[in-house]
């Protein structure tokens, strides 16, 4: 009995040093995570400052301004599933493109829930959203419901998000908006060709190139038109006065009446959209 104590009182003692050996090694390893995760926050920390400090010497916005949306960029983390960093990234663009303050904050959040829905790079679809709201194109009415066309635009089309963010980068909107065009004319334009398998890029700088030949077309082009029976600027009228969709149904209407095989009319749409490159736009 006095034996059998013995040795139970050596294992138990045995046990406790193993316990306490224990504790001291994951009292370091947790004291080690902690130096890291310490390291690591000061980082993002003086990150996000470097962001912010960027906001207001190369993007104009005011000292007060950058302390005020520093809060708020913070405060809205967690809500778009956006670290701070990343948010003022998207916000740099904003502020660079003009827009102030609240107009700036509710730009930021729409392009974060955009980006978090499409799964897409919040500063590429920030910078799509500004291009859509900044081109002053008909049917933006504000931030958020620019998203939300730029969303739809996604979802009837064969494209992703960040598909659509780069096909804003080709000066698709502004071309269309100097020709009296609108969103759904874009959108609707974007949607047909990439469900041909034509990529979202490809599609806008090929209708970018249309839109400008429609609108302003060449001498050969003119020559083209004519031989149709449609006038140097009837396209650009029709664009400007009800849309793409009908200044296309014009120029089909115009080559059937023709009587011509469609080679012929091919051949006459080369002419008029500069080479079978850009006419297949």
């Amino acid at each position: 009995s006095t034996g059998v104590m013995s040795r139970f009182k050596s294992e138990m003692t045995g046990g406790w040093k193993s316990v306490a050996l224990g504790a001291g090694i994951a009292g370091a390893a947790m004291a080690g995570a902690s130096a890291v995760i310490a390291d690591k926050a000061i980082k993002a920390a003086s990150d996000f400052q470097s962001q912010m400090l960027m906001v207001h010497t190369q993007a104009g916005a005011s000292m007060q301004e950058v302390h005020a949306l520093s809060n708020e960029l913070v405060a809205m983390g967690p809500k778009v599933a956006e670290g701070p960093t990343t948010l003022a990234e998207g916000l740099y663009h904003v502020e660079s493109a003009g827009f102030r303050g609240a107009a700036a904050l509710k730009m930021v959040k729409a392009a974060a829930m955009g980006a978090q829905i499409g799964n897409a790079n919040l500063e590429d679809v920030t910078n799509a959203l500004v291009a859509a709201t900044a081109s002053h194109i008909k049917g933006i009415h504000g931030s958020t419901q620019a998203m939300g066309i730029l969303n739809k635009i996604v979802g009837i089309g064969n494209m992703r998000m960040q598909d659509l963010a780069s096909a804003m980068g080709t000066g698709i909107l502004a071309s269309a908006q100097t020709f009296g065009l609108s969103i759904t004319d874009v959108g609707a334009a974007l949607a047909t060709l990439t469900d041909n398998a034509v990529p979202a890029t490809a599609a806008a700088t090929r209708m970018r190139m249309v839109i400008s030949m429609m609108g302003a077309p060449s001498s050969k082009a003119k020559d083209a038109l004519k031989g149709l029976g449609i006038g140097s600027t009837q396209l650009a009228d029709d664009m400007r006065k009800r849309g793409l969709l009908d200044a296309l149904q014009d120029l089909k209407t115009h080559l059937k009446a023709t009587g011509d095989t469609a080679s012929q009319q091919a051949a006459i749409l080369s002419d008029i959209f500069g080479g079978g490159r850009t006419s297949s736009g």
